[in-house]
């Protein structure tokens, strides 16, 4: 699963606050910077490869993204599904910041950046479910996990 409950906080570097900004100021902006690139090439990219236009809703982006990623042919190498899963993934995590909240948490390797919803105590790892979308022995759906992830949300 793409999303796991929290049993504690452990420290991790949260984005939008202020003991962050104080504790890891520049690690807080450049995650901040490296993200918004991330989300930012892959709209900037699919949208001229594939002529996506984007809705900036989260429910309809991430439905395009889950297609694309079904019509791809073949499974990426390692590299380009690196680089697919920090551009997706940001982007999803954009979108899903806007439609129901949370917070960046960034860790050394960029592929375990994750989005904390504190009240929830949930964590969703949106480059994690890019990957487990390419992959074959895996069964992941971009749309069905967000839908799970806001069913959860809400609910809770």
């Amino acid at each position: 699963m793409v999303f796991a409950l929290k049993a504690e906080f452990d420290l991790q570097i949260m984005s939008g606050t202020a003991e962050a900004q104080l504790a890891f100021g520049d690690a807080v902006a450049q995650g901040l910077e490296d993200i918004d690139e991330w989300a930012h090439a892959a709209e900037q990219d699919l949208g001229e490869f594939f002529e996506v236009v984007w809705s900036g809703s989260a429910q309809e982006d991430i439905v395009m993204l889950d297609r694309l990623a079904k019509e791809w042919s073949g499974q990426p190498d390692d590299e380009l599904l690196y680089r697919i899963a920090l551009m997706w993934g940001a982007l999803i995590g954009e979108r899903v910041i806007e439609a129901v909240g949370g917070n960046w948490i960034y860790r050394t390797n960029p592929l375990h950046h994750s989005l904390r919803f504190v009240r929830q105590n949930v964590e969703f790892f949106p480059m994690h479910a890019v990957i487990a979308r390419f992959l074959p022995e895996m069964s992941g759906n971009l749309e069905e996990i967000y839908h799970q992830l806001v069913e959860y949300l809400t609910e809770n």
